[in-house]
């Protein structure tokens, strides 16, 4: 098993600096039978800080093709959001696109962009107005076509 190199990895994902998004703008967050809530901590080295969407408000195929890299499927699902919502609600929005993802937004807790114990206890917290509260769609239930 090869050992992760997150300078390495970090050179060549060439991520464009954070900028941040008008309030206006939608945001797309691909998922099929559930949609994450939060980071991916345990999962990834170095440990995820923040969920990943996409610039603009995409269907559900065309936001399937760019995460998966492959026709979309009946399972495929998107939700949306507007980043004033997500602002409001204390979420850190930033668009950081790298060549393979040039839509990339990284939806972050307040204490962006560290990995910390407080960090984690803020997308666990009970309190924390979820991202599925959120999303502007009724039902993410628009099927990939």
């Amino acid at each position: 098993m090869k050992r992760w190199d997150a300078e390495k990895y970090n050179r060549r994902a060439k991520r464009a600096a954070p900028v941040p998004l008008p309030p206006a703008d939608c945001l797309s967050q691909y998922g099929t039978t559930y949609f994450r809530e939060h980071p991916r901590w345990e999962s990834t080295t170095p440990p995820e800080t923040d969920v990943s969407m996409q610039h603009g408000q995409l269907t559900a195929a065309e936001v399937a093709r760019v995460i998966t890299r492959r026709p979309p499927k009946r399972s495929d699902r998107v939700r949306h959001f507007y980043v004033g919502d997500l602002e409001d609600a204390s979420y850190w929005v930033r668009a950081d696109a790298d060549p393979s993802l040039p839509r990339h937004c990284s939806v972050m807790s307040p204490m962006a962009p560290a990995c910390t114990p407080e960090c984690k206890a803020w997308w666990v917290n009970s309190g924390r107005v979820t991202l599925k509260s959120l999303s502007h769609d009724p039902v993410a239930t628009e099927e990939a076509r």
